[in-house]
């Protein structure tokens, strides 16, 4: 599991990408707590359970760079959201 340091500014978040253990035994009030209320609702069937195991931290990271304004830290952070499928459209302070 990889982690990336974003920022925007004011507040910084270290967040782990890929499978999560807490998203396996926990899903419901992950969703919650984030505010994914499709996942939440589809955390109730096996299949949407494990696959918001494995993309929920990605998902979480994603929707934090598109809607708040945050970037990555150094250029190590935004290459390792573009190898996770991330798309970072610079780095914080460049």
């Amino acid at each position: 599991m990889k982690k990336v340091t974003i920022t925007n500014g004011r507040k910084t978040k270290t967040i782990k990408l890929g499978f999560s253990w807490l998203n396996v035994f926990f899903t419901p009030l992950v969703t919650l707590f984030r505010l994914h209320l499709l996942w939440f609702l589809l955390c109730f069937t096996f299949v949407g359970w494990v696959i918001y195991a494995f993309n929920g931290n990605n998902r979480y990271v994603t929707k934090l760079i598109l809607k708040k304004g945050y970037l990555p830290k150094t250029e190590q952070d935004k290459s390792i959201l573009l190898a996770h499928g991330i798309g970072a459209s610079g780095v914080y302070g460049a």
